[in-house]
């Protein structure tokens, strides 16, 4: 025998021998034998008993009684299992490894009660993919691994997903467990299975009916109970039978004398410890047919006594503290005494003596706690779990056996109150039992799941209604032949009834909070999440408590499956990002198509909460990585992208929930429903508010800016790099010869380099920040104005191309009749041999004169100035296209990447959404901001420099047409001396600067433009026949007014001038096919305003002149009427200073000591 040390209200019990079971003795059938079978192998009820068949019998068979006989079928149909996940069950026996079955017939069932049918029953192989819920998860109460009912055997046990992955998931049939801490047995599930028998087999035997004692035969294959074990029962229990010799009726044989009593046992004492210990003093192995199956019996219901005879007075001992620890010393020696091994060992009289001294010892350790001879709550409510279990088909997956009305009906009125188990007690059990075999149907089994509600139901209604009872808040003490309550027990069913129901909630919010490996593909997340919200409605829990355990269950999820990508993810950067993002993608299909349709009837909302776990989870991962980049290539732009596309996702539901879209739930899954966590449809509850509220969009805008303008930076510098080259090698030769190839090679090549850059820019396909195609526009503005500046420092001034203006001289009759003599004097008359150098007076100097003519006829053709022209032409206009596409393209961008701010809830209904601010604590929901202002015109400096440039290159061309090659005929020879040239004598030679009239000049200009316009674009021919006009209107007008030395004016000159001005607007206008008449009619005022003080005569200009000397301006009145017109003084002083009269010349001599002669 065998012993260890004494531990106060726990004693160390001796390891069970597990010997296996012998095969059925097949115990013949007797009138003393209720349990054998009958030789029909049926019993016979008793008419009109609850066995007999009859239609209101829905569980009854079809003919004649229940067998009381085991049947080859009838053992793997009613088969009975427990394992390790069982919420009440005990610890599982000795492991066979391997994955293989026991070897004990009994353990050959294990994993088998909740198999789906197959060929042959209980081989616990083969299970199909179930969908069950695992419990390798245990809840935050739970004291650690059980050593005893709570299954010591599987505490070590995890379950992986397909992937190697732990998780609490759906990867095989395990029901759950309740880990309650006074739930606490110490007994392996064996011993419980096997005392449930023993207890419900005394019971159903001493109430003397047959029918009672037909339901052995059902109650043994459920509980797995071989043959063999069943026989020796009913052997052992025929000591308690009335006529038997027990310690109450007679002497046994083996120890003489006892105690004297002749009545029947109770119920009560069947089902009681005091059974056990008169069982204990008089079974010897003659009892059994091998010496084997009564060391099993003995060893057995010694480690029940010892083990409960502790537990009794830990729960409640009431005499002397040192008593009690020489008794449980006494206690456990006797068991010591009692402990055989083999058969040689055992010894009648020593271990009658042993087993007497271990049942008195026992009865004085009763006597004193407070349970008596009770077995301890925990143990009635584990054997309570066996036969509720038992009821259960073993092979029909959530079907109860077609005997279970009978079976329960006798529990509830024989056996719960006999065994000491109160009725909200046993309604608890059997609302676990429901959930537990629900979960291991897969859910599947709804008749299951309308039973459970009902009993959630009932459970809530008991705990609430037990305070009203206070001396017997459950009825127990009316039950008929059960033990007086313990005011601690009423407690204690009344915690298990709420507790049940906590259990139950807490379970399922396990595998709830990470639904992802717990409901791959999400069959039986309805099913329970429907059973989650009613129990905890049932338990009390109101809408907000309810919505808030699921959104925590939510972000739990989520939380969890990320973690699980995180660690497949393998390498780092970028890759590592790529590949998060892919997974957030696939959780969020899983979450839009599989989860939230669940989930929403009871959690509006519930994929905005998702999805700003997923933004929270990834962006811990995104915002380090945000910190390091510093500049742009191929995997940082596929990060972006990704990135970007990943928070428009996610951000789609937040936005909608933010919002307060009434159809934002009903989009997600359905609207709130009654019985759910919302309130009213469109009201997010507060656990979703404080969540959809916390999400902040991640800062991509910052670091993206920051690489995009680095890239930027690095373009503008390389388009500048590229300009300066294409300049420094152009020659400015047209591309060719229509106005569509006028332009010059340098100018097609800057536009191809600016458009690749802005549409490689966009190219990139991520957000863009408006900051950075400011800036690309911005350096292409610099290209193009570079462009301008380089032609107009090419051009150079206008200053080069024109003479100085030559200085005013009073008019001297004799000095200019000479020179114009002195000119027309030296052309001989024909045939004469003595010719004479021509005496030329020039006005203004000649352009061979000028420093800039070598570089302007050399450098600056016409053809090249033209080219230049077109060319700023042809920028202005693609820089117009690039300007558009540019807007064109950022306007895509942002509708294929959304700028990244969330639309403001605006009135009532977001109020109402959201809560209303003060409800919040005035804080409205983030990432809101104010409509964007309208981005300025793209490139509007370098269109306006183009546009310029193009202005002063028509201009300067213009300016050297007639100042610089036209400089004789226009500032030397028009009107010079007269405005009609004199008569030539006969024979005589023209002058070599003869007067010409302006029409003289028009040809020159005709072909010109001619030349010129075929060639250009619309806007360069108008622009350069525009600056034509105006230089040769500047050139008349400064002959008329600065003229030189060479040049007087009288009233009668002043028809021939108004003819040419006429002539001069024709050629412009050339009917119609130039500019425009109103275009030269604006121009040409200029000159029409001279005439009318080149018609008046000297007297009344004099008078004007003194009039604009004293006032600065001068008014004088057409002839024909009209409004005056008004001249400063330098003007009419011009006009009088070309006019031949005498008191005109004196007075420019007295008022501006004007010479007479050039210097």
């Amino acid at each position: 025998m065998g012993g260890g040390p004494v531990e106060y209200g726990r004693i160390l019990l001796p390891a069970s021998n597990g010997s296996p079971a012998r095969p059925s003795s097949g115990v013949p059938a007797s009138a003393d034998n209720p349990f054998g079978p009958t030789p029909s192998g049926r019993a016979s009820p008793a008419p009109g008993s609850a066995m007999s068949v009859g239609g209101d019998n829905p569980f009854g068979p079809g003919n004649g009684a229940p067998s009381l006989a085991p049947s080859a079928s009838q053992g793997p149909k009613h088969a009975h299992h427990l394992s390790a996940d069982n919420p009440f069950g005990g610890g599982s026996g000795p492991s066979m490894g391997g994955g293989k079955p026991p070897a004990a017939p009994s353990s050959v069932l294990d994993g088998s009660i909740f198999a789906k049918k197959r060929g042959v029953s209980g081989s616990g192989a083969g299970e199909p993919p179930v969908v069950a819920l695992a419990s390798a998860v245990k809840l935050s109460y739970t004291a650690g691994p059980s050593t005893g009912g709570g299954g010591a055997g599987d505490a070590g046990r995890r379950v992986y997903d397909d992937e190697g992955e732990e998780a609490p998931g759906l990867t095989g049939v395990r029901p759950p467990r309740l880990d309650l801490p006074q739930l606490e047995t110490g007994q392996s599930e064996e011993q419980l299975r096997d005392l449930a028998y023993l207890l419900f087999a005394a019971v159903a035997v001493g109430t003397g009916m047959p029918q009672h004692a037909g339901l052995l035969p059902v109650l043994r294959a459920q509980l797995g109970i071989d043959e063999a074990r069943a026989a020796d029962v009913v052997r052992v229990l025929r000591h308690i039978q009335p006529g038997q010799p027990t310690l109450l009726d007679a002497a046994h044989p083996s120890h003489g004398g006892g105690a004297a009593g002749a009545g029947g046992w109770r119920p009560s004492q069947r089902a009681s410890l005091e059974l056990l210990l008169r069982l204990i003093t008089v079974v010897r192995p003659t009892d059994f047919d091998t010496f084997r199956g009564f060391l099993r019996w003995k060893d057995l219901t010694v480690a029940v006594l010892e083990r409960q005879m502790a537990a009794a007075t830990a729960g409640g001992w009431t005499g002397d503290q040192t008593q009690l620890r020489k008794l449980l010393a006494r206690l456990h020696g006797a068991a010591r005494r009692a402990d055989v091994r083999g058969e040689d060992d055992f010894e009648e009289e020593e271990y009658g003596e042993a087993t007497r001294a271990f049942a008195a010892v026992a009865q004085q350790v009763a006597a004193a706690c407070a349970t008596g001879l009770r077995f301890p709550w925990a143990v009635r409510v584990r054997l309570c779990e066996v036969l509720y279990t038992a009821l259960f088909d073993r092979t029909e997956e959530g079907t109860l056996i077609d005997e279970a009305a009978l079976v329960l009906q006798f529990m509830d009125d024989v056996f719960w109150p006999a065994l000491g188990v109160s009725e909200p007690a046993a309604m608890a059990v059997s609302a676990w039992v429901h959930f537990s075999m629900y979960v291991g149907t897969g859910c599947k089994e709804q008749r299951l799941v309308k039973q459970l509600k009902g009993q959630i139901g009932k459970l809530a209604s008991a705990a609430e209604e037990a305070p009203s009872k206070a001396s017997d808040p459950f009825g127990i003490g009316t039950q008929v032949g059960a033990p007086p309550p313990l005011a601690s027990e009423l407690a204690t069913d009344k915690t298990l009834c709420s507790q049940v129901a906590n259990h139950i909630v807490d379970w399922l919010y396990v595998r709830l909070s990470d639904y992802y490996a717990t409901f791959p593909k999400g069959e039986a997340l309805a099913p329970l999440l429907d059973v989650f919200v009613f129990a905890a409605r049932s338990r009390g829990d109101g809408p907000e408590r309810l919505s808030q355990l699921l959104v925590e269950a939510v972000c739990a999820s989520s939380a969890a499956q990320f973690s699980r990508q995180l660690r497949r993810a393998d390498g780092s950067g970028e890759a590592r990002l790529l590949q998060l993002a892919s997974g957030v993608h696939d959780m969020m299909d899983g979450a839009e198509g599989t989860y939230t349709p669940a989930l929403g009837p009871h959690l509006p909302a519930a994929l905005a909460v998702a999805a700003v776990q997923l933004h929270t989870l990834y962006g811990a991962q995104l915002q380090p990585w945000l910190g390091q980049v510093s500049g742009v290539n191929t995997a940082v732009l596929d990060v972006f992208r990704t990135v970007n596309a990943l928070e428009a996702r996610l951000a789609s539901p937040i936005d909608k929930a933010a919002a307060g879209l009434p159809g934002a739930a009903a989009s997600e899954g359905g609207a709130a429903s009654t019985g759910g966590a919302a309130g009213s449809k469109g009201v997010l509850p507060p656990a979703v508010v404080d969540v959809v509220s916390s999400h902040r969009r991640w800062e991509l805008q910052s670091p993206l800016k920051t690489g995009l303008l680095q890239w930027v930076a690095t373009q503008v510098a390389n388009m500048g790099t590229w300009v300066t080259r294409a300049l420094s090698t152009e020659k400015w030769k047209p591309l060719g010869a229509g106005p569509d190839a006028s332009h010059a090679p340098s100018a097609v090549e800057v536009y191809r380099m600016t458009n690749e850059a802005l549409e490689a820019l966009y190219g990139m396909d991520v957000p863009m920040p408006p900051e950075v195609p400011a800036a690309l526009l911005n350096g292409i503005d610099g290209v193009y104005r570079k462009y301008v500046t380089y032609v107009n420092e090419k051009l150079g001034p206008l200053q080069r191309l024109q003479p100085p203006v030559p200085a005013i001289l009073r008019y001297k009759k004799d000095i200019a009749a000479k020179h114009e003599a002195a000119e027309l004097e030296v052309v001989p008359k024909k045939g004469s041999k003595d010719v004479k150098s021509p005496a030329f007076l020039p006005s203004v100097p000649s352009i061979q004169s000028s420093p800039d003519f070598t570089n302007i006829s050399s450098s600056l053709p016409d053809d090249v100035i033209a080219t230049a022209a077109c060319s700023l032409h042809y920028l202005d206009l693609r820089a117009e296209m690039l300007g558009q596409a540019a807007k064109e393209r950022l306007e895509l961008n942002q509708q294929v990447h959304p700028p990244a701010s969330r639309p403001q809830p605006s009135g009532a209904a977001s109020d109402k959404a959201l809560g209303s601010p003060a409800s919040q604590g005035g804080a409205g929901v983030p990432g809101a901001s104010s409509p964007a202002k309208a981005p300025p015109e793209a490139l509007v400096e370098a269109r306006t420099a183009l546009l310029t440039g193009m202005q002063y290159a028509c201009r300067f061309l213009a300016t050297k047409v007639i100042f610089w090659d036209g400089r004789t005929p226009w500032l030397e020879q028009l009107y010079r001396f007269h405005v009609s040239p004199p008569p030539q004598p006969a024979g005589a030679l023209p002058p070599a600067a003869p007067s010409l009239r302006l029409d003289a000049l028009l040809g020159s200009l005709h072909r010109c433009l001619a030349a010129r316009c075929p060639s250009m674009p619309e806007a360069v021919r108008t622009a350069f026949a525009r600056q034509l006009l105006l230089a040769s209107i500047a050139a008349t007008e400064r002959v008329l007014l600065d003229g030189g030395a060479c040049r007087w004016f009288v009233p009668s000159d002043v028809p021939a001038i108004e003819q040419d001005i006429l002539k001069l607007r024709a050629l412009f206008h050339a009917d119609g096919e130039g500019l425009d008449r109103e275009a030269i009619d604006g121009e040409l005022e200029r000159l029409r305003r001279l005439v009318p003080l080149l018609r008046t005569e000297v007297g009344p200009l004099m008078d004007l002149l003194k009039m604009a000397r004293t006032h600065g301006t001068a008014q004088l009145v057409p002839p024909g009427g009209g409004p005056p017109l008004v001249y400063d003084e330098s003007t009419i002083m011009r006009v009088i200073a070309h006019r031949p009269e005498r008191n005109g010349s004196k007075l420019m001599k007295q008022l501006y000591k004007l010479g007479k002669r050039p210097k």
